[in-house]
């Protein structure tokens, strides 16, 4: 399901995995847990899968939109060294 969200939305794993400030290998262990309905240890991501996947109706505007807040946020922490 996340996979095929990314796609539709022209974005690729390790575009994802950046933008997220996460390795790959960690972006597919997440992804993994989240799609078989398990919490994602580290609650940050956690949140941020629950807003960006949790509505499988969302345009790609509201996704793109959701993603670009997302990054902004995880910007914001890494400058403040902050989880």
């Amino acid at each position: 399901m996340i996979k095929f969200i990314l796609k539709q939305n022209g974005i690729t794993l390790a575009d994802f995995a950046q933008s997220l400030n996460i390795s790959r290998p960690t972006l597919n262990s997440y992804i993994k847990i989240y799609e078989n309905n398990e919490r994602i240890p580290n609650e940050k991501y956690q949140i941020l899968f629950d807003n960006l996947f949790g509505d499988a109706d969302k345009t790609k505007f509201e996704f793109n939109q959701q993603l670009h807040t997302a990054n902004f946020l995880i910007e914001r922490d890494n400058m403040l060294g902050t989880m």
